[in-house]
């Protein structure tokens, strides 16, 4: 309509104006006698049209009207809380807005929501002592190195029930399956603090350890953990623990995490003095790829702290717990249980979120805080 117009107008050319909309002149011609014939009958059949307008305006009117009496009686009918949310959802499904919906059954949004959450609390699991035990029991057996704190995150966040942590550390403790806690009466004090993340891909430590399979020999195990979400985003599986293999291990991990190229990313990679992290062909291609090293001073154990952390929570929770018949078999169960520990692991340093769900949750913040 505007382009006709301006032709009408004559304030521009109609080859101009069809240059500008990139239109044929016969488009534009078929627009310009469609909106002058609809001119014509508008003024031919105004009266006609008038009076159909009205009649319909008049049957919208007795429908409102209608519908205002069945909201009345439903206001007077429906006085439970229960029966007006269950109405809300009802009209819900049929199109009808929330807020429209609780306007109409005299109900605040606020409250909508309060007995929704009400209602699922209640359905959440409950279980009998006899029971929880018996759960308490069956996670144990398969993380025997898990404190009560963890197994309660577990049942709370993974099982759906509802527990407390005193009536699981009462259980444990009665069946003695507490995990006994070694106190070291030596105190050290670190030279040098270690650094501290304040983002997801600014700070990735990477460390290497050994098992044995008997079959096999030495198996050598490299593995590169994000300080910020504990999430363990490289790893390598091999029978020898050279620079490749670390170089390797690292490759996956900015395959994954970077996967428009690291270089400006501003990640700091975190090691001990190793002779694979200090090798001239690592540090040529961390010099390359633009990420800063970070090496450990000697006599501060607790510079690599996290990444040697993770290492022995795969110890307790997969190496010491199973006997490998063959290198194969470690190398896949190794990768199953890193991809259940992303996203299932409850991990105490993040209040009891897995690294996938921590990561997560951290750049939603980054959304609301941008919007």
């Amino acid at each position: 309509m505007a382009i006709v117009l301006e032709g009408i107008k004559g304030s521009k050319s109609v080859a101009e104006l069809c240059r500008e909309h990139k239109i044929s002149q016969a488009l534009y011609y078929r627009w310009r006698d469609k909106f002058l014939e609809g001119g014509k009958k508008a003024l031919v059949n105004g009266s006609f049209e008038d009076k159909a307008y009205k009649a319909e305006i008049e049957k919208l009117q007795k429908i409102i009207g209608k519908q205002a009496i069945q909201i009345e009686i439903l206001k007077k009918n429906r006085r439970t809380v229960r029966e007006k949310v269950e109405l809300v959802k009802e009209l819900s499904k049929q199109g009808y807005t929330l807020k429209d919906c609780c306007n109409a059954v005299g109900l605040s949004r606020s409250r909508y929501y309060s007995f929704n959450r009400t209602k699922e609390n209640k359905q959440a699991q409950r279980i009998g002592e006899v029971q929880l035990c018996s759960r308490i029991k069956a996670i144990k057996t398969e993380h025997p190195f898990w404190g009560y704190r963890r197994v309660t995150a577990w049942l709370r966040h993974r099982e759906g029930i509802i527990v407390n942590h005193k009536a699981v550390r009462k259980i444990m403790k009665e069946n003695g399956l507490t995990v006994v806690q070694p106190i070291h009466k030596a105190k050290r004090k670190t030279e040098r603090r270690k650094p501290k993340a304040q983002r997801p891909k600014q700070y990735w430590g990477i460390d290497m350890t050994k098992f044995m399979i008997l079959s096999v020999g030495w198996v050598y195990l490299v593995v590169v953990l994000d300080w910020y979400t504990k999430k363990i985003v490289g790893h390598e599986v091999s029978l020898r623990g050279r620079t490749v293999e670390w170089r390797e291990a690292l490759d996956r991990a900015l395959q994954v995490e970077f996967p428009e190229g690291v270089r400006c990313s501003g990640l700091k990679l975190i090691s001990n003095n190793g002779s694979q992290p200090t090798s001239v062909a690592f540090m040529n291609d961390m010099a390359v790829l633009g990420i800063e090293q970070i090496f450990t001073s000697y006599d501060n154990p607790k510079g690599n702290a996290d990444t040697e952390r993770v290492m022995r929570t795969i110890k307790e929770e997969l190496i010491w717990l199973n006997e490998f018949e063959s290198f194969e078999e470690a190398k896949e169960k190794i990768s199953e249980w890193i991809g259940k520990y992303n996203r299932l692991y409850v991990h105490s340093a993040l209040g009891y979120l897995s690294p996938e769900e921590y990561e997560l949750k951290y750049y939603e913040e980054q959304k609301r805080n941008v919007a």
